[in-house]
Order: structure tokens, then C-alpha cells, then sequence
């Protein structure tokens, strides 16, 4: 494909579509509960409400609105997001004109829909596009303060969810719980700072600290109470998906550096929407579809080949 038409993606990637799989991930893990909770189970269903897809849809277009609000407050981008917000591909002023547009979109829609999900799409663009980058707020800059707008995110996103299975309860607090806590372990190992992933290879560019591997200690915990949370709950998704990161979690104890890090981050977000493909087959083509397309554009524009399980340890 011609690279004239390639950069036309651009306009789409600044939404940053690599983090539709965590968000998809909690909202249909939300959807799930309220059926399998309300003993209303759909394994294996191929059923479409096309009402509900809209919604997932719109707040999927909200989260990656905020997302660039965010991304275009902080000034701090890597390098591939430098380049798609530079004069010569999508001015900034037109990415924020972009991100204020579809926020009001998606919430103008959602809102038509149902007053609940309204309220819970608006926290979230309100959370992550506005209290997290601007004051008198700007809870990025306190490291309490982001992984409390994390957790508050999470549980929006998974109530979220819940509400689409038609049912609006309190009970929803106490089913999140165990999701919240593994959300919580993976966004540590996500933020971890000093050393980087570059096209799949691990770049060394500073020792280990005391604060790194704490965070590392502090995820440990928070995903054993998760396993352990959904065993109690007899969740099965998130006990399955628990049990099958379980290894991961143990090596990144004894290997605390980004590549097993990355591998901890990025293999549990696939075990648990891989059970979330027993419940719902079909969501497994959206998740195929996203996965390739995303790496077709980051190797067709930028010679990446990402995104990526594999990561190597730069000798």
C-alpha cells in the first residue's frame, strides 16, 4: 500500500488502539459477570445486540479520545506518537480538535441510550482526559494519586459493562473486586519507569531500584488476592485467567527486569480475554482483526514489528 495512503491511518491510530484490549477486556468482563452473576450465563453464545455493541463502540471512542487529551497535555510521547503529532502528519491542535469532537459524540449518543452508562462514560473522560492532566487536579504527577484514577477507571469500565447485561446493582462493587486488583498489578508493571522495549528487544538504560522492584512485590500481592478473590467468588474467568499467569507472576520475582515485566503485562490481558471468547466467540474476531491491523500499520509506517508477544533481552 502507498504510504499517502498509510498516513491516512494515522488519523485513526491516535486513538491508540493498542489500548482497546485492556478496556475491552474489563468492559466485557463486566458484561459477563452481570449474566454468569444473575444466573443468566451465556457460554459460547453468538447472540448480537447490536444496542450494546453501539455502547462498547462509543465508550471505546470516548476512552481513546481521553487517552489523546491526555497524550497531547503531558508533551511526553514516544516516539512513534511524536511523529503522528507533528506538523507534518496530524497537528496537535487538529489531534485535540479530533479528541474534543468525538468525546462529545460518544457521550451525546451514550446519553440518548441510557442516563447510567452517561454518568460512568463522563467520569471516565472527566478522570483520565482532565483530573489526570490539569489542576488543580493533575494526579499524574503523584504516583498515589495515578493508581487511585487506575482503579476508579477499572471499576467504571467493568460497572459499565455490568449495566449492558441489564442490571443495575450495588452487588456489582463486590464481583469487581478481584478484577480490580489484577487491573490494579498489571497497571504497576505497566508504569515501571527507566528501562524500555524497542521493536521487541529489551533496552537496558538503568539499575535496578528499591521503588521497581517494590512495585514489582506490591503487583505480586494484588494479583494473589485477585486469584484468590475470584476462587472465592467462584468467578471463572478471572480465577482461569489467574491460574494461567500464575507462573508469570512467580519468575518476575526472581527476574525483576522489563522483559519478564512486559511478558507479565502482556500475556494475563490475553488469557483473560481468551476466556472472555468462551463466553462471547465472536468477540474473538474483533480481537484478531484489532491485533493484526495494528500490526500492519506499525510495520507498513514506522518498520515496526509490533505489537508482539516475543520480547528478546538485548545481549
Amino acid at each position: 500500500m502507498k504510504e499517502k495512503y498509510i498516513k491516512k491511518l494515522d488519523y485513526l491510530f491516535i486513538f491508540r488502539p493498542m489500548l482497546f484490549f485492556p478496556i475491552w477486556a474489563m468492559l466485557t468482563a463486566g458484561y459477563g459477570a452481570g449474566y454468569f452473576f444473575n444466573e443468566n450465563m451465556r457460554w459460547w453464545s453468538f447472540e448480537l445486540n447490536w444496542s450494546n455493541i453501539l455502547m462498547i463502540v462509543l465508550m471505546t471512542v470516548a476512552a481513546g479520545a481521553a487517552s489523546m487529551v491526555s497524550m497531547l497535555r503531558q508533551g511526553e510521547h514516544n516516539s512513534r506518537i511524536d511523529e503522528l503529532l507533528s506538523k507534518d502528519n496530524i497537528p496537535p491542535k487538529t489531534a485535540g480538535l479530533i479528541a474534543v469532537i468525538s468525546i462529545g459524540i460518544a457521550l451525546l449518543l451514550i446519553g440518548v441510550v441510557n442516563l447510567h452508562l452517561f454518568l460512568l462514560a463522563s467520569l471516565f473522560v472527566f478522570l483520565n482526559g482532565f483530573v489526570m492532566n490539569y489542576r488543580p487536579f493533575l494526579w499524574r504527577e503523584n504516583i498515589v494519586l495515578k493508581i487511585i484514577a487506575a482503579v476508579f477507571s477499572g471499576l467504571l469500565l467493568f460497572v459499565f459493562g455490568w449495566i449492558l447485561s441489564g442490571h443495575v446493582q450495588l452487588q456489582v462493587l463486590y464481583y469487581a473486586i478481584p478484577y480490580l486488583l489484577g487491573w490494579t498489578a498489571l497497571y504497576l508493571l505497566a508504569d515501571l519507569p527507566e528501562n524500555r522495549i524497542e521493536n521487541g528487544v529489551y533496552v537496558k538504560k538503568g539499575e535496578q531500584t528499591d521503588g521497581r522492584l517494590a512495585r514489582i512485590r506490591i503487583s505480586f500481592l494484588l494479583f494473589v488476592l485477585a486469584f484468590a478473590g475470584g476462587m472465592i467468588s467462584k468467578d471463572p474467568v478471572i480465577a482461569i485467567a489467574g491460574l494461567l499467569s500464575s507462573v508469570l507472576f512467580v519468575i518476575i520475582l526472581f527476574k525483576p527486569n522489563e522483559v519478564w515485566a512486559v511478558r507479565t503485562l502482556r500475556y494475563p490481558i490475553l488469557f483473560i480475554l481468551l476466556m472472555l471468547c468462551v463466553e462471547f466467540p465472536l468477540f474473538f474476531i474483533v480481537l484478531l482483526a484489532n491485533y493484526y491491523f495494528c500490526k500492519f500499520y506499525y510495520q507498513a509506517r514506522f518498520g515496526l514489528y509490533y505489537p508482539t508477544f516475543h520480547i528478546e533481552e538485548e545481549q
